[in-house]
């Protein structure tokens, strides 16, 4: 990674966005390029550093500009127009060698533009791809305290104190995605095993004994329908919860997941207090 010069090494944002989205672009970027690097440069905008209204009178607006570039598959033309649409996807097969890329582009695109920026892409099937985006921050004008530590409270109070003590198999391909799941559920005393794909959660099945198991629907290998399917056909886990983690809203997708054999389902981007009521409501 390269930071360019005049880029400040303080400023006021929105890091858990910001996080969010730079997750995002280098795990496909690592998941989509077998050789050769990814590289992530930021840099401050040409011109677009000014004093303008802001959250305080004495911050002064600056504007990063974020790129992401590998040297993986690349991109056609076509799948570049469609990528950053709700629910499109690189290769449309539910069970495929990567994993998934549009859903998660959908989101970043909401989450950048609500730090005011937009982003783009530029690829070349074969040589590699490019995303970059833009994110209004601002840098004040008064000195930053070294021991500056910002707090972030990740769950309400109401829920983190319910203990709610079990062991919970999360299937997920997405490692933001794990580790946020993760946080949420071990601050509410529950014990995570992570399986990256369908086929291995099958295997970590026959080891332990799971409460409940959160199951991802786009995945590389064996996708969360089949896997799904698999646990159903077994009459020892006839019983056993599977709540499905997905950004589709729509009824007819809600269903495909109740024939698959799983009983609710958890949207994302994952909210804390919506997916612990759900694994209160199903242990």
């Amino acid at each position: 990674f390269s930071v360019e010069p005049g880029v400040p090494d303080f400023l006021v944002g929105d890091p858990m966005r910001l996080s969010q989205v730079l997750v995002n672009l280098l795990s496909n970027a690592v998941k989509f390029t077998g050789h050769g690097m990814v590289t992530l440069t930021v840099d401050h905008g040409a011109g677009l550093i000014k004093t303008s209204p802001s959250p305080a009178s004495d911050h002064q607006e600056i504007w990063l500009q974020f790129a992401v570039k590998d040297t993986g598959i690349g991109l056609s033309q076509q799948q570049c127009d469609n990528l950053f649409q709700a629910f499109s996807q690189a290769d449309s097969s539910t069970s495929r060698k990567y994993g998934g890329t549009g859903l998660g582009l959908s989101i970043a695109q909401r989450l950048v533009g609500l730090m005011g920026g937009r982003i783009q892409v530029q690829s070349q099937v074969g040589i590699g791809s490019t995303f970059s985006f833009s994110a209004r921050c601002y840098r004040s004008t008064h000195s930053v305290p070294a021991a500056h530590t910002p707090q972030t409270t990740l769950l309400p109070t109401s829920i983190s104190s319910n203990n709610m003590p079990g062991l919970v198999l999360l299937v997920e391909d997405n490692s933001y995605n794990q580790t946020l799941a993760r946080i949420i559920l071990q601050h509410a005393d529950f014990t995570v095993h992570i399986a990256e794909n369908g086929a291995q959660a099958l295997e970590m099945l026959t080891k332990n004994q799971y409460q409940l198991v959160l199951m991802d629907v786009h995945m590389p290998v064996m996708d969360g329908y089949t896997a799904t399917r698999a646990i159903r056909a077994q009459t020892q886990y006839a019983n056993l919860p599977v709540i499905a983690l997905t950004a589709h809203v729509t009824a007819d997708f809600h269903q495909e997941c109740l024939d698959a054999g799983m009983n609710d389902f958890v949207t994302k981007p994952i909210d804390a207090r919506t997916l612990l009521e759900k694994v209160r409501e199903w242990v």
